[in-house]
């Protein structure tokens, strides 16, 4: 090896980013370890490299690229470093040093503890640097749960925007995020200006930069740049202002002091008209998902679009639904949107349709319940015929394990017919449990069923967006949308309900005009109204159910 003399050395300096390598000296302070050693030792300095970066991963930092390049090329054959640790954490660029240092490219390391020559022993620094390597795993592993953590605890684990400040606490791990004294307040103006909605972006940038500067946060850089343009939009697009942090891809509550309501952080998005990634809340559209296309069959997907009134100089939003045209297999001619004030025109006149009165629902009730009286003696009967077959299957059951016990059949046919009838069992068991409270059971989900049309119009009318989504699902099983006309396709007792309540209402109310009631005078003349409460049977009964109602006959006319 050649004498110290000799060899042509370059620096290196390196230090992590300030979450990750905290307890790591300061480059200044490596800096000032190495002057101290290249003027002890009079060491020949031909290089020098500096860089912030992590070292945990390979092909991260350019510096070192550039010094190994060197070497290769001969420029140097010696390194002079804080610690080997601050060459390389990860095997890769572990073994490019090792490998330098075995072809004497490499002649010398020095550090503040040793030196590591081509003559010695490679286990010493293989060992050393697994240790580094090990030690840069074990410390992602700490600062990953110290941020997850810290997370869980509604405390952003990152650098705080701004108008807000990270704190620095003698304990680590207890930093947490306060307001900014200096720009908490300015940056709250510039959210009142464009809620305002008298100034554009450009326009509330140069007010708010004619009076102070305010510096993006650049948790990597090293200069210093003034809010830009595209800095100021993503200032507005972003949730921490309202209270809440985005971390590993959830939404999270955080503890900071929110600097303007959620409300009012929709209405800048809205405002700004940001799509996709930016809109940290979506739209819940009262019925997407429920309608689809006539002509494509895909859904029905709405958005929601702002004008400026140019009269009153502010803003109305408006709400459109239209087809997704997703199938690409389909062509879709359908251009056409309809404004959710048309679609909801159309669902109040269906509504209209469908509604009842209470003396109607009175009526209809007392009907199924004078002619469920045989439901009780019905449904035992029927109980006991299932509980004849729960024997015969625990039979079969029986049967089959002897046959595979005498290996008849196998282990997989064994498995495959026993499956089959516990599922028979199960079912079975089901309609018993059902049968035992059937009469009541059944009357009370008529009831519901029917109570759910009373007075449907003006409930609809009057209910909130998600209220109204629930009594339009009641509505029917398919919803269409044709161009601009919706159809609804609606369950047979409900149509049966529609069609005979426009022969039956206007005699109710004949009949209340005349101040006389008797139920046995409605159930005749009113015959019509079987056939309606056997299809509501159909609907909402059970199997059971079913065949209690066809075996008492009380819907002899019965179209299905």
């Amino acid at each position: 090896m050649k004498t110290r003399s000799n060899l042509k050395y370059y620096t290196y300096l390196r230090k992590s980013s300030e979450g990750e390598d905290r307890q790591v000296q300061s480059i200044e302070r490596q800096a000032d370890e190495i002057d101290k050693m290249i003027s002890y030792q009079k060491l020949k300095v031909v290089g020098a490299f500096q860089e912030c970066k992590s070292a945990m991963i390979p092909e991260n930092r350019p510096e070192f690229s550039k010094m190994v390049k060197g070497i290769k090329a001969g420029k140097a054959n010696g390194i002079i470093c804080w610690h080997i640790n601050r060459l390389a954490r990860n095997p890769l660029e572990s073994g490019i040093i090792q490998q330098l240092l075995e072809d004497g490219k490499i002649q010398s390391i020095i550090t503040k503890d040793r030196e590591y020559a081509t003559a010695d022993n490679a286990i010493i620094f293989s060992v050393e640097s697994s240790l580094a390597t090990q030690y840069s795993k074990d410390l992602g592993k700490m600062v990953r749960s110290g941020m997850d953590k810290k997370a869980s605890q509604g405390i952003a684990p990152f650098k705080a925007p701004i108008g807000y400040l990270n704190t620095k606490m003698a304990e680590h791990g207890t930093n947490y995020i306060i307001k900014d004294p200096e720009r908490f307040e300015i940056v709250r103006q510039i959210w009142d200006m464009i809620l305002s909605r008298q100034y554009t972006t450009s326009k509330i940038l140069q007010i708010v930069m004619s009076k102070t500067v305010l510096m993006p946060s650049l948790a990597q850089s090293a200069k210093l740049r003034k809010l830009g343009l595209s800095g100021l939009y993503n200032l507005l697009s972003n949730p921490f202002y309202a209270g809440l942090f985005y971390y590993k891809g959830q939404l999270i509550r955080g503890k900071h002091e929110p600097m303007i309501t959620m409300n009012e952080f929709d209405t800048v998005q809205e405002l700004l008209g940001r799509k996709g990634n930016s809109r940290y809340q979506k739209h819940k559209f009262t019925y997407t998902g429920i309608i689809t296309c006539g002509e494509c069959g895909c859904a029905i997907t709405a958005t929601k679009k702002s004008k400026l009134i140019k009269s009153n100089h502010l803003y109305k939003s408006y709400t459109y639904y239209y087809c997704t045209q997703r199938k690409r297999d389909v062509e879709c001619l359908s251009r056409r949107i309809l404004t959710v004030e048309e679609l909801e025109n159309q669902i109040v006149e269906e509504m209209q349709e469908a509604s009842i009165t209470d003396t109607f629902f009175n009526l209809a009730v007392e009907i199924v319940k004078q002619n469920s009286n045989n439901l009780k003696t019905q449904a035992e009967t029927i109980g006991q015929q299932h509980k004849k077959e729960i024997i015969t299957i625990e039979k079969e059951v029986k049967n089959l394990l002897q046959l595979r016990i005498s290996d008849v059949i196998t282990d997989e046919e064994f498995q495959q017919e026993k499956q089959e009838r516990e599922k028979r069992l199960s079912a079975i068991n089901h309609k018993i449990k059902e049968g035992e409270s059937h009469p009541y059971y059944l009357l009370t989900k008529i009831e519901t069923k029917l109570k759910e049309l009373v007075n449907l119009k003006e409930r609809f009318i009057s209910a909130s967006e998600e209220g109204r989504r629930k009594i339009f699902l009641t509505l029917g099983e398919n919803y269409i949308l044709n161009g601009k006309k919706l159809n609804i396709i609606k369950p047979l007792w409900l149509e049966c309900i529609e069609k005979h309540k426009k022969i039956v209402e206007p005699e109710l109310i004949r009949f209340e005009l005349e101040k006389y009631v008797d139920i046995n005078t409605f159930n005749i003349y009113f015959k019509d109204m079987f056939p309606l409460m056997s299809t509501l049977v159909e609907e909402v009964g059970t199997e059971l159910g079913r065949e209690t109602f066809k075996s008492n006959n009380i819907c002899p006319d019965m179209h299905l």
